[in-house]
């Protein structure tokens, strides 16, 4: 499939995530349509190579709603991710930004770290349906 804007709408409209969605919106809001798709393709490569905050997720209020709204798909993702990584905890993931007195993952802190690694982790989702779109 070629990453058109049009592609990134079905892949909204087909999806059951919450999280996709709300990458699906990041994407078709900065897609630039003065430039061609191959130059879009650049961009998001780019963006997801470098691990770049998308601007929707500048802000710690922003972030923190992103998780409240999608909390439950962001702990499936991230017990998928541990169990990948041999049952790694989210401490040692996340090393020195991780908030050790938060487990529970209550606070802002936490919330802003899950949050802005799952939703980079749905724009490669998203990313990966286009297979020449190079990471």
């Amino acid at each position: 499939m070629k990453l058109t804007i049009n592609n990134i709408y079905k892949i909204k409209n087909n999806t059951n995530s919450n999280l996709v969605k709300r990458a699906c919106e990041y994407a078709i809001n900065e897609w630039c349509f003065e430039i061609d798709d191959e130059e879009n393709e650049e961009i998001f490569s780019s963006v997801l190579c470098q691990g770049c905050i998308p601007n929707c997720l500048i802000y710690d209020d922003d972030i923190v709603a992103l998780y409240d709204e999608c909390k439950e798909e962001i702990n499936e993702i991230m017990s998928e991710r541990l169990m990948e990584l041999n049952n790694c905890s989210l401490d040692r993931l996340f090393r020195n930004d991780w908030d050790f007195d938060d487990p529970l993952v209550l606070h802002s802190k936490n919330k802003c770290i899950l949050g802005k690694y799952c939703f980079n982790e749905a724009l490669i989702e998203i990313v990966s349906h286009f297979e020449e779109v190079q990471l």
